[in-house]
């Protein structure tokens, strides 16, 4: 039976950006620029993140019957997690934002300068499952909560969103809870990317704690 207290929503608002992905007939996978308040130090501009979000059944049809390259998209979707075995037996965790609605704005041209009203804000409430800290950076932790969804058929689904701390958020989730309790978190979602020894580009979509109920 799902939680009464389980909460598991984000809106997105931001530009529609490279090509739409249609892993099968039934999926579309968008990704939307999204532009933060914060100042990049490095460029001067506002730091810029691009979130892919995953759409199936009703939305995966509206988006291939809309969705057009360069306009403006706001989503509302849930988080979900899911575990896959990869060919050698090890386990792998994946993340996904899945659209559960949709609205289109305009199409943005490429000399109009327009004032995008990006949203990029996210609710979680489950239970507390674990915060581990990262050895490199004692300020940086990693909250796993657990939440309990029910589907459209019924069926309870139990998925395990990690978000990233930092600072004094560390400290008060320490003190304040233990395993199983019930949690509330506020969040973004940031992109970042890496390169590898081997010069292959790493792409990583993080979920960033900003207040801690």
């Amino acid at each position: 039976m799902q939680s009464l207290t389980s909460i598991n929503r984000g809106i997105c608002q931001g530009i529609i950006t490279n090509d739409i992905y249609y892993p099968s007939d039934n999926v579309a996978i968008v990704t939307l620029k999204v532009r933060d308040d914060r100042i990049n130090p490095k460029t001067g501009e506002k730091a810029k993140y691009f979130i892919q979000f995953t759409a199936f059944d009703e939305q995966n049809e509206i988006i291939r019957a809309n969705a057009q390259n360069g306009q403006i998209l706001y989503v509302e979707y849930q988080l979900t997690t899911s575990k896959k075995m990869d060919d050698y037996g090890v386990s792998k965790f994946y993340r996904n934002r899945v659209i559960q609605n949709l609205a289109f704005g305009d199409v943005l041209l490429p000399d109009v300068m327009v004032n995008v009203p990006y949203q990029n804000l996210g609710f979680a409430q489950g239970e507390f499952v674990n915060l581990r800290r990262v050895k490199k950076f004692n300020d940086i932790a990693f909250l796993t909560v657990r939440i309990h969804m029910n589907t459209d058929d019924g069926r309870e689904r139990i998925f395990y969103p990690q978000f990233t701390v930092f600072g004094g958020m560390i400290d008060l989730i320490e003190s304040k809870f233990q395993e199983d309790d019930t949690i509330h978190v506020t969040y973004k979602v940031e992109t970042r990317m890496k390169t590898d020894d081997d010069g292959k580009k790493l792409f990583f979509t993080d979920y960033i704690a900003n207040k801690i109920m």
